[in-house]
């Protein structure tokens, strides 16, 4: 919109709204100007002389493009050529340039369309709901009734406001509001609740959401299991299942609801762990400034639908797993991987207490992780089939992948490890002397309950090997 015409002079000659092309002559030319561009008053060929300095208000009127005049200049036939100077690099008195009033409609006229209309919609389904709750609230209020139903309509519009605007992070906010009634209960016979109130609020919003979420979440899941294991799964059929079991076919319904219930006592320990330990500040994993309260101690969905007898027991109790693999697995890999299995499960079971029942129990599943480890291994190298103990990664060398008969295969070695876990679970019974429970089972316990599933598990483990050094 304007050049220099003595760049070095400190007081420089300016030729106003030169045209884009190039010309050597100083007669003025007619051009058919940008509509949205400012007309300016000047003569196109004047040139003025003056110390006045050029406000910042007169560049912004002359440059009408401020974003791409930022970068350099813009030309183009039929307009005029933008520069970018700073305010109170050129010296000079301007007139003033006004953009015409249907300019400044045009203008007005896209900036309602593109930025206020689409505001105000994004704005109405924003509040709609909340205006809405509102007024049911207010209809509510003003017909009257019963003050309880008035409490829930009130309570129930609050938390569906909170889930609006929070979605899940609500039951934050629940539980902070549920903690706070806690504690006002309690403490409703002292003086200084509302001081111990404000205390317990610090903590709660200094430690941070993450950590007592994790917590609690385990907490609860515990208390669930405990249930579980207790009020359910003896009564598992028929009375939530209803299956009537045979006289085949009842001693393994039998078996099954002995090992539920021993497993949910499991995962009830394993939660209880999680919960307390996070609590008290542990079981935490730090990547730079994030903090993770994501502790692990058993996964119940990976024993109650395994894909594996190896992926049973490595979820069953994760940090004792992953102990016994660095420090006795591995290092008694040197003998082979049947002796080094042998020990790992060995090792267990002196941790355990060397009794009789979790002995036969940890050796019986060193076999059945031996035999299933080695027998997919062999049929995934034969069938190059992803059907190996662990799921294969995404780059695995495999040709089938997710063909049916493959995913038939590793259902059915799903379905031999749910009988294997049914077996060996059979002879913790929770019908027994506590005393019983308590010393440990006697050798003849063990025998007996697998005796009367007629050693199934042990001879299929049997079968399964004859199999393996067959093919």
């Amino acid at each position: 919109m304007f050049g220099l015409a003595g760049g070095r002079s400190l007081t420089p000659t300016l030729t106003l709204c030169t045209p884009t092309a190039a010309h050597t002559s100083t007669t003025p030319t007619q051009h058919t100007l940008n509509p949205a561009l400012p007309s300016c008053s000047a003569p196109r060929t004047e040139q003025v002389q003056s110390s006045a300095p050029w406000t910042e208000a007169s560049l912004h009127c002359l440059l009408q493009e401020p974003r791409r005049a930022a970068a350099g200049r813009r030309s183009q036939r039929g307009r005029l050529t933008c520069l970018d100077l700073p305010p109170g690099a050129l010296h000079g008195p301007l007139e003033a340039c006004r953009m015409d009033m249907s300019s400044r409609l045009e203008v007005w006229q896209q900036l309602a369309e593109s930025c206020g209309l689409s505001t105000l919609q994004q704005g109405l389904q924003q509040v709609w709901r909340l205006l809405l709750l509102c007024l049911i609230c207010r209809l509510c209020f003003r017909l009257g009734g019963v003050s309880t139903v008035k409490h829930v309509v009130s309570a129930l519009a609050g938390m569906y406001c909170l889930f609006l605007f929070f979605e899940l992070h609500m039951l934050w906010v629940l539980l902070l509001s549920a903690l706070c009634y806690l504690v006002l209960l309690l403490s409703r016979y002292s003086s200084s609740r509302g001081l111990f109130l404000s205390v317990v609020i610090l903590i709660y919003l200094l430690t941070g959401w993450s950590w007592l979420q994790s917590s609690s979440l385990s907490l609860l899941k515990s208390q669930i299991c405990l249930v579980v294991s207790t009020c359910i799964a003896p009564y598992l059929f028929p009375l939530f299942i209803p299956i009537h079991g045979n006289s085949v076919t009842y001693k393994w319904l039998r078996a099954y609801e002995n090992a539920v219930s021993f497993h949910f006592s499991n995962y009830f320990v394993g939660h209880l762990s999680e919960g307390t330990s996070m609590l008290a500040g542990a079981g935490f994993t730090e990547e730079k400034d994030n903090i993770k309260w994501d502790m692990s101690v058993v996964k119940p969905l990976s024993v109650e639908m395994p894909r594996s007898m190896v992926l049973v027991v490595t979820s069953w109790n994760i940090p004792m797993s992953r102990w016994l693999k660095t420090y006795v697995f591995k290092n008694a890999m040197k003998l082979g991987t049947f002796p080094a299995i042998l020990l790992t499960y060995s090792a267990s079971a002196l941790l355990h207490g060397l009794s009789f029942h979790l002995g036969a129990v940890l050796l019986s599943l060193g076999f059945i992780t031996y035999v299933e480890h080695a027998l997919r291994k062999r049929l995934a190298a034969i069938f190059s089939a992803c059907i190996l103990s662990r799921p294969c990664t995404s780059d695995c060398s495999h040709q089938h992948k997710k063909e049916y008969w493959v995913m038939l295969l590793n259902l059915l070695f799903s379905l031999m490890t749910i009988f294997h876990l049914t077996y060996l679970g059979s002879m913790f019974d929770p019908g027994v002397d506590e005393q019983e429970v308590e010393e440990g089972y006697a050798a003849i316990h063990t025998i007996q309950r697998w005796s009367e599933l007629n050693w199934a598990s042990h001879w299929l483990v049997f079968a399964c090997w004859v199999f393996y050094r067959l093919i």
